[in-house]
């Protein structure tokens, strides 16, 4: 029963880390983006905290703080659907700060 738990708990926290190894290595580094990976690595400490007590106490502080690291890694899309929801003058601010999010190297 104890594997089958720290197996439950792990997935989450491998696909949540795969996905930011994947963004480090094919997004363009700059201070906007390290400002993103430091809150991260917040949420991630405050996970992994909560981990001995996530099938109980713990449970809140574990979901709400991978909620968190989520919010982050999906901070582009949701600029991006806010510009369907904004007058079109303003539009392209949202489209710039989301590719500045994602620029890709060059």
């Amino acid at each position: 029963m104890d594997f089958l738990r720290a197996l439950l708990v792990l997935v989450p926290i491998w696909w949540m880390y795969a996905g930011y190894a994947w963004l480090t290595n094919n997004v363009r580094v700059t201070w906007q983006m390290r400002l993103v990976l430091i809150a991260a690595m917040a949420g991630f400490l405050v996970m992994a905290m909560a981990i001995p007590e996530v099938f109980g106490a713990g449970a809140l502080t574990f979901g709400l703080s991978y909620l968190f690291v989520v919010v982050l890694h999906l901070g582009a899309s949701a600029l991006l659907i806010g510009a369907a929801f904004v007058d079109a003058r303003w539009v392209w601010l949202l489209f710039l700060a989301a590719a500045s999010l994602s620029r890709r190297r060059s």
